[in-house]
């Protein structure tokens, strides 16, 4: 499953891991339609070892943000896809990481490691167009290029929105 890096920024900002989590889970446990009884809830409550009530915070937490829509004449719930949640959020980058339903007890590390690298390859990127730039102009820049690319804390809480 395709994970949008815009998507992993929000969860981290507003700090909804385990909300989201849940909605992975769901995600790819039904192919878009799913009945929420009492038996999934404690069968998801295993699987991500969480509380069963928990995870009926999380399910109402997705239906107020409609990531989860409900029909009450027919009990179905409607999980959404991430071209719609991408939608409802108002996010536009469709830059996404791949994610293995293995790693579902890893979802805030999956994130976290997600965001970084996306903003590693940001400064990757700009340091490209930077040496092109230089030289097509017949700079001669001696800058000693590091092997590995690291993101400072402080540019990572500010990217964040966190202290």
């Amino acid at each position: 499953m395709k994970f949008p890096v815009e998507i992993c920024r929000y969860i981290l900002e507003n700090r909804i891991s385990t909300t989201a989590q849940v909605y992975t889970y769901l995600n790819f446990s039904c192919s878009g339609k799913i009945i929420i009884d009492r038996h999934l809830r404690i069968k998801i409550s295993g699987d991500l070892s969480l509380h069963p009530k928990t995870i009926n915070h999380h399910i109402l937490e997705l239906k107020k943000r409609n990531w989860v829509g409900y029909n009450p004449n027919s009990g179905i719930s409607h999980i959404r896809g991430m071209d719609k949640i991408r939608q409802i959020e108002g996010f536009h980058s469709r830059t996404a990481a791949e994610f293995s339903k293995d790693d579902i007890r890893l979802f805030k590390s999956f994130c976290t490691a997600t965001f970084v690298a996306y903003l590693i390859n940001i400064q990757r990127s700009k340091r490209w167009r930077s040496e092109r730039y230089q030289s097509r102009s017949n700079h001669k820049h001696h800058q000693k290029i590091s092997e590995y690319d690291s993101v400072s804390l402080n540019f990572l809480a500010d990217s964040l929105k966190i202290t």
